[in-house]
C-alpha cells in the first residue's frame, strides 16, 4: 500500500522508501543540470539518462568517442600526440583499478592528478593527458545529454620556482674547448653554443638565415634581429640580440653559408647528441636544446644584465614572464650583490 508518496504495510517499507527517495534525488540533480544548462527536455529523456539507456560508461568507449570526433578535424601531427595522452591516461587509470567515468567528477579527476603527481610523474605531460581525460568526458556528456557528468579541469595552482638547469662559464667553457669526433657531434656543439650565446631557441636557430637576421648598426656593433617564435601568438615579437665576440665568430665561421632549416627534422637527434658530448666531457646534467636557451638568460641575469633587458632579448611577453622562470636565479644575484656590500 503506498499513502502520501510513501509505501506502508510492507515488510521491506522502510528499504523501499529510501530507495524511492534516492531515484527521486537523481532525477532532481538531472533535471536541475537540464535547466541550467538551457535545454529543452521530456520526461523520457530524464528516465533515459537515469537508467543509462543506449549508453555506456565504459572508458575505452570514452576515449574512442573523442577521438573518432578529433580525428575528423585534427592534423596528424596532433592526432599522433592525442594518441599518446590516450594510451597514457589509460594505463594511469588501469594501474588505479577504473574503468568507467561513472564515479569521475572534478574532485575524484583532482584527487588522480595528486596521486599520480607524487609517484613522480612529469607535471607538464600529466597536465597534457588530464586535459584530454576532461575533453574526452565533456564531449560524451554532450553527445548522450547527461550533463550532470561534465567535469572542469583541476586547479593546478601556480607555478613554483624550481631549480633550473644551465651550464656556468666554466662548462661552456669547456663545451667550446670539445673537439667534435664527426659531422654530427661539430654540428651539435655549434648549434647549442649558437644558443648559448643568444638565448634562440631549436626552431629560432632553424629559421635563422645569415643574410636576413645577422646586422650591424651604425656604431658597427653586430646583433641578431628575429622574430621569436612561441607557442603563444602574443608573445611572437621581434627580438635584438647583441652578439659577444664569441657569437660573432661562431657566426661567421659556421653559419654564415648554412641552410640550418636541412640541419635538423626533428629535435630529437641534436639532444641526443648533445646528451652524448656532454657525458664525454664530463658535464653531469642532462643537457638538451632547451639548456642553451636557459643558460644564456641565467648568465645574463648573474652577470648583473637587467631583467627587462633579458627578458626583451628572450621574447617574452612581459617581465612578469622572466621573474616566474628565473625566480630562483633573481635571489641568487640577490645573495651575491649583498656579499659585495658587505665586503666593503
Amino acid at each position: 500500500m503506498e499513502r502520501k508518496g510513501k509505501i506502508i504495510n510492507h515488510p521491506q517499507a522502510h528499504t523501499l522508501n529510501e530507495s524511492l527517495f534516492v531515484v527521486e534525488a537523481s532525477i532532481r540533480s538531472i533535471a536541475n543540470t537540464f535547466q541550467l544548462s538551457h535545454i529543452a527536455f521530456t520526461a523520457n529523456d530524464l528516465v533515459d539518462i537515469y537508467r543509462g539507456k543506449k549508453m555506456s560508461l565504459n572508458l575505452k568507449d570514452v576515449l574512442d568517442m573523442y577521438m573518432d570526433r578529433e580525428m575528423k578535424i585534427k592534423t596528424a601531427s596532433r592526432i599522433r600526440n592525442l594518441n599518446s595522452c590516450r594510451n597514457r591516461i589509460t594505463e594511469h587509470l588501469t594501474e588505479l583499478n577504473i574503468n568507467s567515468i561513472e564515479y569521475l567528477d572534478t574532485t575524484k579527476i583532482e584527487s588522480i592528478y595528486e596521486d599520480l603527481i607524487s609517484k613522480g610523474v612529469t607535471k607538464s605531460t600529466l597536465k597534457q593527458d588530464i586535459t584530454f581525460l576532461v575533453n574526452a568526458i565533456n564531449n560524451y556528456a554532450e553527445k548522450n545529454k547527461i550533463y550532470h557528468m561534465r567535469v572542469t579541469p583541476p586547479k593546478y595552482g601556480k607555478r613554483k620556482p624550481s631549480d633550473i638547469t644551465f651550464l656556468d662559464d666554466a662548462e661552456v667553457e669547456i663545451f667550446e674547448n670539445y673537439s667534435p669526433k664527426n659531422e654530427h657531434e661539430l654540428k651539435a656543439k655549434n648549434w647549442f653554443l649558437l644558443s648559448c650565446y643568444t638565448g634562440m631557441h631549436f626552431n629560432e636557430c632553424k629559421n635563422f638565415d645569415f643574410k636576413k637576421h645577422y646586422r650591424t648598426n651604425k656604431k658597427g656593433q653586430k646583433y641578431i634581429s628575429i622574430q621569436r617564435d612561441k607557442t603563444s601568438l602574443v608573445s611572437n615579437q621581434r627580438c635584438t640580440i647583441p652578439l659577444i665576440k664569441k657569437a660573432i665568430i661562431l657566426i661567421e665561421d659556421y653559419f654564415k653559408n648554412r641552410n640550418l632549416k636541412s640541419d635538423y627534422k626533428q629535435v630529437r637527434a641534436y639532444n641526443y647528441t648533445l646528451n652524448n658530448i656532454a657525458k664525454k666531457i664530463g658535464i653531469d646534467k642532462h643537457v638538451t636544446s632547451k639548456i642553451g636557451r636557459k643558460t644564456f638568460g641565467t648568465l645574463m641575469i648573474l652577470k648583473g644584465m637587467t631583467l627587462e633587458s633579458v627578458s626583451k632579448m628572450l621574447g617574452h611577453a612581459s617581465v612578469v614572464t622572466t621573474q616566474n622562470h628565473y625566480a630562483i636565479i633573481l635571489e641568487e644575484r640577490i645573495f651575491n650583490e649583498f656579499e659585495k656590500i658587505d665586503k666593503k
